[in-house]
């Protein structure tokens, strides 16, 4: 069950890009503070926003669950895909809706479309879903950043 949860370092990277959904899991990392070698993960007894709690939790989402974050609160729509072509083997690739989805008029809202646009192939799916978090989670550090460099806020 271990290989449904985000780990460590992608779920700390989704604490500062401010992920702050209801988890069932969290990253407690004590003293140590970020220092990986000395964190212990602890089931929690119900969902709760860990990531508020403090700053030695880390929330702990599934996969599922942060890509779900990823499509409603950025719209970004991550999607992997199967090469068939001898043995398994996986990539990603993604989309960005920009505008605003409640106003549909023309000029209004559009798509960043990255299909075709392929990531390397990985030997199992869960490398390929470790990998498109990774650079889905770029995306949003390197927005955030340009708009604090341009001193735009949230």
């Amino acid at each position: 069950m271990e290989f449904e949860f985000v780990p460590y370092k992608l779920s700390l990277r989704l604490k500062e890009i401010g992920f702050d959904w209801p988890c069932y899991k969290y990253i407690y990392t004590g003293d140590t503070g970020n220092n990986v070698d000395h964190y212990s993960e602890v089931k929690a007894s119900d969902s709760k926003n860990w990531n508020g709690s403090s700053d030695l939790c880390i929330s702990q989402p599934t996969y599922s669950l942060a890509f779900r974050w990823l499509r409603k609160k950025h719209n970004l729509f991550p999607e992997i895909l199967t090469d068939c072509t001898t043995y398994p083997k996986f990539c990603y690739t993604y989309t960005r809706f920009f505008g605003n989805p409640r106003d549909l008029a023309a000029g209004e809202w559009g798509w960043e479309n990255t299909c075709g646009n392929y990531s390397l192939l990985y030997t199992s799916y869960e490398e390929a879903e470790f990998y498109c978090l990774d650079e889905m989670i770029g995306i949003i550090e390197k927005m955030e950043e340009e708009n604090s460099r341009l001193g735009k806020t949230k």
